[in-house]
């Protein structure tokens, strides 16, 4: 049957008057969509702020666009660790990998060398790395003071050394490191660079870092020429699957074991996390949905009893010509108004709870997480306040519709 728009603003109009005629009841009615929806706007903004801050923190130490490939290491038997003592990472890989791909940006050996580095009579215990000029690219990392590793440095196997904030505080605290002297295995390093600090959770492992030029720890600390790791960074993220590929075919052409080269890419941890997003949304959706559950049948309880309580009004309406489906579309219409206005301040709530949670991780974590309520998440949250009361409200305003006018009238 054909509804005109006067009918459905009349029946609009009506429903939202009905809501506020027993203010308690509409409000205690809507608590439990405003609550269901609250924690679906306030975790939603919480996970995606999480998220965001993964990403930039992995942006900040290198971007997404960083590769690395080293040796297998964990757990693995007799014969895989035989065969990968027997592999090594070389110039020649390097070499190799440089060509394996016009997408690359950049690349970089890193020979990891443990130990404690001394000045005067202080000592730590930092990360000693052989790398070369292209390292801080790579890691997206600038000069404070001083300057970075150079080629000439490379090529003449320099006696030099870049190093980290928290290198800096542990031996030289307010000195100005740039010129001294740092002792490792016996040699004497000059500090030429300090790096910029990185405070945040993701890159304060660079400030232990003590850089040194990989020649120099080849022919001086080493003696040999074999890498922990070399880091590969494409031009774009939009490249890195592409790269890896071309790398992986690279290595399986110079390795008899390539199963012992292990690439990893920022990229492979972003999908982990927007798997790991999206089933912390499906366990949240769904806990909301029963929340949103319950308070759909609240307002179905309401809807009853109101059908109940107006019955002789609806008889009047059908006495003066109301048909079925202008009583269905104003019972249908309130419950509608009551799950959305339930919604609406959900929104709201969530919005602000976000904010709270926000603050709160900030405060008692020390961890910086913003809320971030997206468009999708807002557009989310008002279909489902719709839907529910779409499907919460279809009975009562069936009954209300099928309602018999000589029987409404006479009813008290």
């Amino acid at each position: 049957m054909f509804v005109n728009n006067v009918v459905l603003g009349e029946a609009l109009l009506s429903a939202f008057k009905q809501l506020f005629i027993h203010p308690l009841r509409t409000l205690l009615t809507i608590s439990g969509i405003a609550i269901g929806i609250a924690a679906l706007i306030a975790m939603m903004g919480i996970g995606e702020g999480t998220r965001q801050k993964v990403i930039d923190d992995m942006e900040r130490i290198g971007g997404t666009g960083v590769i690395s490939v080293e040796l297998r290491g964990g757990a693995m038997n007799d014969q895989d660790r035989d065969n990968i003592q027997k592999d090594k990472l070389t110039r020649e890989d390097m070499t190799l990998l440089s060509q394996a791909s016009s997408l690359i940006m950049s690349i970089s050996p890193v020979i990891h060398v443990p130990g404690m580095v001394f000045f005067a009579d202080l000592r730590f215990e930092g990360q000693v790395y052989g790398t070369n000029q292209f390292y801080g690219e790579i890691r997206d990392w600038q000069v404070e003071r001083g300057r970075f590793l150079t080629r000439v440095d490379l090529d003449y196997a320099s006696n030099i050394c870049v190093i980290g904030s928290e290198v800096r505080h542990n031996l030289f605290a307010d000195q100005d490191p740039i010129g001294k002297k740092i002792h490792f295995r016996n040699d004497e390093f000059t500090v030429v660079g300090l790096m910029v600090e990185r405070n945040f959770e993701a890159g304060r492992w660079l400030n232990k870092l003590i850089l040194l030029p990989v020649d120099t720890v080849e022919k001086r600390i080493t003696g040999q020429t074999n890498y922990t790791q070399i880091l590969v960074k494409a031009d774009k993220m939009a490249s890195v699957s592409i790269v890896r590929d071309q790398i992986e075919k690279a290595i399986q052409s110079r390795h008899v074991n390539p199963d012992s080269i292990v690439i990893h890419s920022q990229v492979e941890v972003i999908n982990s996390l927007e798997r790991a997003s999206m089933l912390m949304r499906f366990s949240f959706g769904s806990i909301t949905l029963i929340v949103l559950v319950v308070g759909g049948i609240g307002i179905m309880n309401l809807m009853l009893v109101s059908v109940t309580e107006r019955t002789r009004e609806v008889g009047i309406h059908k006495a003066v010509g109301a048909k079925n489906i202008d009583i269905f579309l104003l019972f249908l219409f309130e419950a509608m108004s009551l799950s959305l206005l339930g919604g609406i301040l959900g929104i709201v709530s969530g919005i602000q709870g976000g904010r709270f949670l926000s603050f709160a991780i900030a405060t008692y974590l020390d961890n910086q997480v913003a809320c971030i309520i997206s468009n999708k998440a807002i557009m989310l949250a008002v279909f489902f306040s719709v839907f529910i009361g779409v499907v919460f409200g279809l009975y009562p305003a069936m009954k209300a519709a099928n309602i018999d006018p000589s029987k409404a009238l006479s009813y008290e």
